[in-house]
């Protein structure tokens, strides 16, 4: 069996078995159109304006920090090093962002910042649709992703296993101060900032202003804006797979009821995403 035979054989059951596994789980109702009707509700009066106010907010945050640290170079001039800078200096620019999405939600939706998706109590359900979107929507991620490279790949078009600017700078590097930077970047800050924009904020206000009326389309729409703002520091073969996981993080963030669960997906897909990459045949040696 050739190399193409072999990936189209592996294409052809990842998709088999992992589609049989979706549409039973659908007809179960896990992931079908009722899911959501015994989910806790986030009552409240965020409006369409609201994520709109925090990405200014969030823009000129970065402008602020970015005057300081400077402008990222091109990737091909761009080292590990100065990834983490860029990395850090994005996360620490959305804190303005954060701020704001946290007062607002603590003065208009129901149960303030409990009702918003930080309540304690609600511990034990975040872990579980954590757990429960990491036996799911990782291994369909990872199926949505094999499947558009091995497309690409057929048509002649660029598609580089490591698909993330970010994880390609952590096999860049030596084990040492700048790849755990890289990687606590990654698998804590970005997945707390990320989320509480993007499934906190974006797809909360898009419910609450009755923008949509179920929450599958905002989680559809809150994906679609996701994986737009990934464009310029992922390959195009991994915009397809992050449109999926985006659509998992929403899940678990509305059947749960709390932004830990999609916190703690996005956390364990990304730390298997650097396991994966550093593992890889053309990862240097750990030093």
């Amino acid at each position: 069996m050739d190399q193409d035979t072999g990936q189209l054989y592996g294409v052809v059951m990842i998709t088999i078995v992992g589609g049989s596994i979706l549409a039973a789980i659908w007809r179960a109702g896990v992931f079908g159109p009722r899911a959501f009707e015994a989910a806790p509700k986030r009552r409240g009066a965020l409006g369409l304006f609201d994520p709109f106010v925090a990405v200014a907010v969030l823009l000129v945050g970065m402008a602020a920090v970015g005057s300081f640290v400077g402008q990222p170079p091109p990737e091909d001039q761009m080292t590990p090093r100065r990834m983490f800078i860029t990395m850090v200096a994005t996360q620490a620019g959305a804190l303005p962002a954060i701020v704001y999405i946290l007062i607002r939600a603590g003065m208009v939706v129901e149960g303030g910042l409990l009702g918003f998706g930080f309540d304690p109590r609600r511990f034990g359900a975040a872990v579980r649709y954590a757990l429960l979107g990491t036996v799911t929507a990782i291994p369909l991620t990872m199926a949505v992703s094999a499947i558009v490279m091995f497309v690409m790949q057929q048509l002649g078009l660029d598609a580089p296993q490591i698909a993330h600017e970010a994880l390609r700078k952590m096999t860049e590097e030596g084990w040492g101060p700048t790849r755990w930077g890289l990687i606590i970047s990654a698998v804590v800050l970005a997945p707390i900032v990320e989320e509480t924009i993007f499934r906190g904020m974006w797809q909360t206000a898009l419910l609450q202003s009755k923008v949509v009326l179920t929450p599958w389309a905002a989680i559809g729409i809150t994906s679609v804006i996701f994986t737009l703002t990934h464009v310029q520091i992922a390959n195009l073969n991994a915009l397809p797979a992050l449109f999926t996981l985006s659509l998992g993080l929403g899940y678990v963030y509305e059947r749960s009821g709390s932004l830990l669960a999609p916190m703690l997906l996005h956390a364990i897909f990304n730390g298997l995403q650097i396991i994966i990459a550093l593992n890889l045949p053309q990862t240097p040696a750990a030093s």
